[in-house]
């Protein structure tokens, strides 16, 4: 009889059109997959969307909306043939496991004439205790049969050796296609920093698994945090702590929409049967795309969604079960996963200060048999470093230790070493640390730098004496005024001063051609800023990221303003988050964000005068000039700074004067000593100085100053 032959899901997709998208989404996906061990996870609507239209394909010339819905056509039908092709694996695997099955008589049969021949004993010494065989031949024309006595059998692992391996794959296969792992209580690891964290949850989010007194008082928790601050190590701690199993998601296992329901159910099943457990769900984000992925995302917020109101429902009053999800993501996550009986929860680990950094570096040192080191002095050498960087960094300080082949495990120089070597994660990720920068590298400013240390400054280091006051909201300050005169230099020199994380953002870098990409990555931003508070947010071109919302053409620019106006009012706590902008043109800015609260400091950066560019050129002489300087060298530079040619430089213009002389230096030195064959002493004359003030011309126009002097008396 024939059989029923499953339809191919290709022959569902609509001629011509599709079939093209079919093809382009097969080569992505081979693309892909290339030199890669596992199988990558499935492309979604808007990653294929934008491989098209960034392409020469014609197909980029097609409207976004028939587009996308061939594209989620063909994906829908790649599901479907994946899903075939896993089906067709299993049902291969089956067969095989029948087929063994079918043998293991014959294995059987096989495994007993073995053992019969091992027993047979064709002369038997005297005394001889071993079992014995009688050969049964009442017909000499008949074959011999053994028949063994009653005597003891070889061990039974022997018979079995056929079959075992038939039975082992599928034992193998079904641990390791499980979508979760589960982690039995282990010793409570020593962490450092978290204590006041442990006590929260277990108070607040988790009170169940201390205290079971017939309430089920659990929530969901959702804990955020940058990568590598310690989620994970804090869950398994708690769970160490109170003595019950982990059970941790596989999200590689959810990447077949497909299979999601399935794995999911078998966690509730498996969670339900543990209980007293906890249930983590890692990186969460990871299974949630942007908001145009498309019919994915919505079935697996679905999905997920339902899955956490059962865990929700299978709460007893002595079975509590603590459910947590972590992310580096959190505005990736779906807000109906925050909700009652789902994650209600939300909790913020942020990058550690110093004095949970010296706490982290002391718990580590102590598991690890280290001797007592000045932590306190590393733990502000390390600004911006997470809970896994100082791991990372002990393990080199071990290894340095190692290769110099002293007594001592680990000496204050080995970490001092390996800080030296070692590349944060947050670095990585492209998170500033505190920049090198500082007010001796200068010069001028002497105004805007008084105005800086009130706003900025000294809130950061000594809050407690404005808080008395009340004044515990961050300031926003706008630097404007003529380009090259220090604004971004001055700036890092008081991150740098403030020992506060600094993050240098263009303005064109956030503007996004996506209808919401734009207020999404200023909100990243922000929250990026928050978990390494204290924070200075740089906006360099403030002019090109806020204008106007009267001159703006399009919404997208209104819809950004009003996303700059809503995080620097802290509808989100900006607490520690401080804002510098720069900008030539303050007119340009929307008038809504120069209101108090926002950026209510306007400083205006003039030019430097004569004094202050002398101030300047002694700056860059001392920071660049390696040759020790004398009393005439400074002097030299009093008359260069006072020469009617400076008029109008800029600090940025002085620079290039100086770049100017140091050239015409090296070409007078190199003629010299080729015309006289002998070494010509190295240091900058007014020859070359003069010789670069001649070449070297201000940036800035007389006409142009005198507009700035106009606006800024009107501002």
């Amino acid at each position: 009889m024939a059989g029923f032959v499953k339809q191919r899901p290709r022959n569902q997709l609509r001629q011509g059109f599709d079939d093209s998208v079919y093809q382009i989404v097969r080569k992505l996906e081979d693309e892909r997959a290339q030199g890669k061990r596992t199988p990558p996870r499935p492309l979604t609507i808007s990653e294929i969307y934008d491989s098209i239209k960034n392409s020469n394909s014609a197909l980029a010339r097609q409207k976004r909306r028939p587009l996308e819905d061939a594209i989620e056509r063909v994906v829908k039908v790649r599901r479907e043939e994946e899903a075939m092709a896993d089906g067709d694996d299993e049902e291969a695997e089956i067969r095989r496991a029948e087929q063994a099955k079918a043998l293991a008589p014959a294995a059987s049969m096989l495994n007993d004439q073995i053992i019969a021949g091992w027993n047979t004993a064709a002369t038997a010494a005297p005394g001889n205790t071993a079992p014995s065989t009688i050969l049964m031949n009442d017909d000499p024309d008949r074959p011999k049969k053994r028949r063994r006595t009653a005597s003891p059998a070889p061990p039974p692992a022997k018979a079995a050796a056929v079959v075992a391996p038939a039975e082992g794959l599928a034992k193998k296969k079904s641990r390791a296609g499980r979508g979760y792992e589960t982690q039995a209580p282990s010793d409570v690891s020593a962490l450092g920093g978290v204590d006041d964290l442990i006590a929260h949850l277990e108070k607040y989010v988790f009170p169940d698994m201390l205290k079971r007194d017939g309430r089920s008082l659990n929530r969901g928790l959702l804990l955020s945090g940058p990568l590598g601050c310690g989620k994970k190590a804090t869950i398994k701690h708690l769970a160490a702590k109170w003595n019950v199993p982990l059970l941790q998601l596989k999200n590689s296992t959810l990447l077949n929409i497909d299979k999601a329901e399935k794995v999911l159910n078998e966690v509730v099943d498996e969670a339900k049967r543990l209980a007293p457990c906890v249930v983590l769900f890692p990186n969460l984000h990871e299974l949630f795309g942007s908001s145009s992925a498309g019919s994915s995302d919505r079935l697996m917020k679905a999905l997920m969604s339902e899955t956490l109101i059962q865990l929700s429902d299978a709460q007893q009053p002595e079975r509590p079960i603590a459910v947590v999800a972590t992310t580096s993501s959190p505005e990736s996550i779906p807000k109906d996963l925050l909700l009652a009986r789902r994650l209600a929860e939300t909790h913020k680990m942020k990058i550690p200060d110093v004095k949970i950094r010296e706490q982290i570096l002391a718990a580590l040192a102590a598991s690890m048999d280290l001797p007592p080191l000045a932590w306190a002095d590393v733990a502000r050498r390390t600004h911006g470093y997470v809970a896994e960087d100082l791991h990372n960094l002990m393990i080199k300080a071990m290894v340095e230790s190692h290769a110099q082949a002293r007594d001592e495990p680990v000496v204050l120089d080995d970490v001092t070493t390996a800080i030296a070597t070692y590349t944060p994660q947050l670095l990585r990720q492209g998170f500033s640390t505190i920049p090198s920068i500082t007010f001796d590298q200068v010069g001028g400013l002497g105004r805007v730098r008084k105005e800086l240390y009130a706003n900025i400054i000294r809130p950061i280091t000594d809050p407690d004496t404005y808080a008395r006051f009340g004044l515990t909201k961050p300031s926003g300050v706008l630097l404007w005024g003529p380009p090259g005169c220090g604004k971004t230099l001055v700036a890092q020199a008081v991150a740098n001063a403030a020992q506060a994380s600094f993050i240098l953002i263009k303005g064109p870098e956030l503007l996004d051609k996506y209808v919401g990409e734009s207020e999404r990555k200023i909100r990243e931003l922000f929250t990026r800023a928050r978990s390494c508070a204290p924070c200075l947010l740089f906006f360099d071109e403030m002019d090109s990221l806020v204008p106007r919302r009267e001159n703006t053409s399009t919404e997208a620019g209104a819809r950004v303003v009003n996303t700059f106006l809503a995080e620097l009012d802290g509808g989100q706590d900006r607490t520690g988050v401080y804002v510098i902008a720069t900008t030539n043109r303050p007119d340009m800015i929307d008038s809504a964000m120069l209101r108090p609260g926002r950026l209510d400091t306007r400083l205006f950066v003039d030019l430097p005068d004569a004094t202050e560019r002398e101030d300047i050129l002694k700056t860059i002489f001392r920071s660049r000039i390696t040759y020790e300087h004398s009393a005439a060298d400074l002097a030299l530079l009093e008359r260069i700074a006072r020469d009617p040619k400076c008029d109008n430089f800029s600090g940025a213009d002085l620079q290039q004067l100086h770049k100017h002389a140091v050239q015409h230096c090296l070409e007078r030195v190199m003629e010299q000593e080729a015309n006289t064959g002998g070494e010509v002493d190295m240091r900058l004359t007014e020859q070359d100085w003069q010789a670069a003030l001649s070449k070297t011309t201000a940036t800035v126009s007389d006409t142009a100053h005198l507009d700035y002097l106009k606006l800024a008396a009107e501002m």
